[in-house]
Parts: C-alpha cells; structure tokens; sequence
C-alpha cells in the first residue's frame, strides 16, 4: 500500500522556493511508484489517487483491513532552510528496521542525495499500522535548491524507483 502524505485541504509542507506544495508531489511520487510495482507484477493499493484529504488514522487503518505485505508513506520534509538528504522512518519497537534500510538504501542509491539515515519514530501511520509500514522522507521543500530538484519528474522517478528497489529486497 501506497500512502500519498497529505492531500485535499492538507497541503503539508510549502516549498520555500517555488511554493510546492508537499500534497502535490507526494501524489505524483505515488502515482510513479505505483506503475513501477505494478509493472513488477505486485497489487497496489492507494491510500489516495487524487488530490483528496483522507484522515490520519484512516491510513494506518486501511493497511490493515487490507493485510497488506508492506505500507509505505510517502513524504517531503520541511525543517531548517539548510537541511537536506533522505530519511526513512519505520514504526517504534518494530522489527521493521530492515524494510527501512532497504528502503533509505534504495533512495539514496537511486537520488544521490545525503543520507540522513533512518530510525524508529511514533508516527501516527506507523504507530497503529500492525502491518510492515515505512514512512520516507523524500527531500526537503524548506531548502530552494533541494526543492528544485524533487518537484522535477526525474526526481520523483528516481526516487520511485528507489523504494521499488527497497521493497523488492525486502521481499527477496
């Protein structure tokens, strides 16, 4: 399951440049990701396919009526102007640190951008997910230059193509 950050009335995160809005590209990230897996054979499922509000606690919620094999949540972070890179967060006290490893090495594999680790966070769409569940952090919109690199198709491409990476190691 493909998790979308944002959406409809959320736009998350504004770009500090190009006032991107974080709903926008998370979608169109997610929209690319979907065709890769479903292109490698895997069946799909969107938290959202258009540019609609679904609840927080709705996510977490629909990976597991669906008991799906993994759920990723798709982000752009937001912090100091200065920050940059790829993170990956996976749920506190999980054993899912090894999806998000595969997941972060992937990305930073496929971006080149920095690196920025992953960790255990308690998120909300980790925290009640029961089901293998990732949350990446995909650049920063808060940094001009950075921001001008993600909103770019080649970006989300790469990017996409990460996770997919990630994810078909993970299920090796």
């Amino acid at each position: 399951m493909i998790d979308p950050g944002h959406g409809g009335s959320d736009v998350g995160a504004i770009g500090a440049g190009y006032g991107t809005y974080e709903k926008n590209v998370t979608l169109s990230t997610a929209l690319i990701l979907q065709q890769k897996l479903r292109a490698a054979g895997a069946t799909v499922y969107m938290t959202r396919s258009t540019d609609t509000y679904i609840q927080l606690t709705s996510r977490p919620q629909l990976s597991n009526n669906y008991w799906v094999d993994a759920f990723v949540s798709i982000h752009y972070n937001s912090g100091a102007s200065a920050g940059t890179g790829i993170e990956t967060f996976y749920q506190r006290g999980s054993q899912y640190s090894e999806l998000a490893s595969l997941v972060q090495q992937g990305v930073v594999k496929y971006t080149g951008f920095r690196n920025r680790g992953y960790a255990s966070n308690n998120l909300q769409v980790l925290r009640t997910n029961k089901r293998p569940c990732v949350l990446v952090e995909l650049g920063f919109l808060s940094n001009k230059s950075e921001e001008k690199i993600v909103r770019t198709s080649a970006h989300q491409q790469k990017a996409a193509a990460g996770i997919a990476e990630g994810l078909n190691n993970y299920f090796r």
